[in-house]
């Protein structure tokens, strides 16, 4: 297979997963074929589109952690300022003349 053909088909699986940027997984692909891999350039491509959507996927959950971490503090903080008491201020009595 040719550079345009791999280019071709690397960009319709691109859009067909709702990946962003391909280039990493294309450079990859080229990478290997240019080393004289054996293995087929539609394996090589799965194999790069896998590795590329685990990263992504594990970047997801790191996000999404340090999300919910900064959402359970701010949530504890709220919980403290309600129990903290309320000051009443009171009017002064008035002097009976």
């Amino acid at each position: 297979m040719e550079k345009e053909e791999v280019n071709s088909l690397l960009f319709v699986l691109c859009r067909e997963i709702d990946i962003k940027k391909p280039k990493q997984v294309y450079d990859n692909v080229i990478s290997k074929m240019e080393r004289g891999s054996r293995t087929s350039v539609e394996r090589l491509m799965l194999f790069e589109f896998g590795r590329f959507h685990k990263q992504q996927m594990l970047k997801n959950i790191e996000i999404n952690k340090k999300l919910r971490k900064e959402l359970k503090t701010a949530n504890n903080k709220i919980a403290e300022l309600k129990k903290k008491p309320k000051i009443i201020l009171k009017r002064p009595k008035q002097l009976k003349s």
